[in-house]
């Protein structure tokens, strides 16, 4: 999930077509706690962008991160796992299916596991190429939110929400699954 990996699940390119998107804007790198650099944060119409294999956070973390988006500012996180002490905050509850997927385990869930290909066109180098590999489909997604505070922005393979957006305050989490 780092920004300058190239490899699967690497935010490399999703990182340069941001930066590409958002020029006259100031994007900076944070490896600290958002609590750490919470009191850096300053002004409203902020956003505040996590990728990560799992979100784990303190109380304290919590907190800051509502009173930032409860200022006015926006929060967008994408995980695999979100820490459920944030999601019980916000009313919201996810199922956690890809927690569950091993290549080893039984025929019924191995069933899950699709192919598929990516071609990569490289003529100055070695000509087009296909590249095969195999994945679990996303079948993470929210089980239930409040309707009023919170707008469904995307849906998993089998149409159940996996990205959505709740209101808090003057401000919206974005929540992905992925």
């Amino acid at each position: 999930f780092y920004m300058n990996s190239k490899k699967p699940m690497g935010t490399y390119t999703a990182y340069k077509l941001f930066e590409a998107q958002f020029q006259s804007y100031y994007i900076h790198e944070i490896k600290q706690s958002f609590s750490k650099v919470n009191n850096d944060l300053e002004g409203q119409r902020n956003l505040y962008f996590i990728v990560a294999d799992e979100l784990i956070v303190t109380p304290q973390e919590i907190d800051d991160m509502l009173e930032y988006v409860n200022k006015g500012n926006r929060l967008f996180i994408a995980a695999r796992y979100f820490d459920e002490r944030i999601l019980d905050t916000l009313g919201v509850h996810a199922r956690f299916n890809g927690n569950e997927f091993s290549m080893f385990q039984t025929n019924a869930l191995f069933s899950e596991l699709r192919p598929t290909k990516v071609s990569m066109n490289d003529t100055l180098v070695s000509g087009n190429k296909t590249y095969g590999f195999f994945y679990y489909g996303m079948m993470d997604y929210f089980t239930r939110y409040d309707s009023v505070t919170t707008r469904v922005l995307g849906l998993n393979e089998k149409k159940q929400p996996n990205f959505i957006a709740v209101t808090y305050g003057n401000g919206v989490i974005y929540f992905h699954l992925h």
